[in-house]
């Protein structure tokens, strides 16, 4: 999985961001610095982005991008139709997958 960010920062960034591993500085323009983040999955990926938010020097960050690798999914369509009939109440249904829970 690669994922690109922006990062407003002070200058000491450059020497910060060499102790996070799996994210590389690819470019520096005004305090502006292009990072990458190559990982093994979202959560990893989530991770690395948390500790670079971190890191003193942070100002700002944003994902640009993030791309990662069609999974191929194996599930079975009846199994998914009665666990979703078998709920009792609105509530029990889980929205937005997992990522809220742990980020």
């Amino acid at each position: 999985m690669i994922s690109s960010l922006v990062v407003s920062a002070k200058s000491e960034f450059k020497e910060e961001i060499k102790n996070i591993k799996k994210a590389s500085l690819e470019q520096e323009l005004d305090n502006k610095f292009i990072v990458i983040i190559e990982a093994l999955n979202l959560d990893e990926t989530l991770n690395i982005f948390n500790q670079i938010k971190k890191l003193a020097s942070v100002i700002d960050l944003n994902m640009v991008f993030c791309e990662e690798e069609e999974n191929n999914l194996d599930f079975n369509a009846q199994e998914i139709a009665d666990k979703v009939n078998n709920l009792q109440d609105a509530k029990d249904i889980e929205y937005y997958g997992s990522i809220y829970k742990k980020y």
